[in-house]
């Protein structure tokens, strides 16, 4: 079945879900880089100043 076959309703369906997919994986990302952030802030500002 060619993508060009379905009717236009199932054409948005498809090209909607891909964006839904896409979403999700950058969410997932996003969340994963803000953690790696957020345990290196944790360790600067837990470190003591050293001179």
């Amino acid at each position: 079945m060619k993508f060009s076959n379905l009717n236009v309703g199932s054409r948005l369906a498809v090209g909607f879900g891909i964006v839904l997919i896409l979403l999700i994986i950058l969410a997932g990302v996003s969340i994963w880089r803000l953690q790696s952030v957020g345990a290196a802030l944790n360790e600067i500002t837990n470190q003591g100043l050293q001179k």
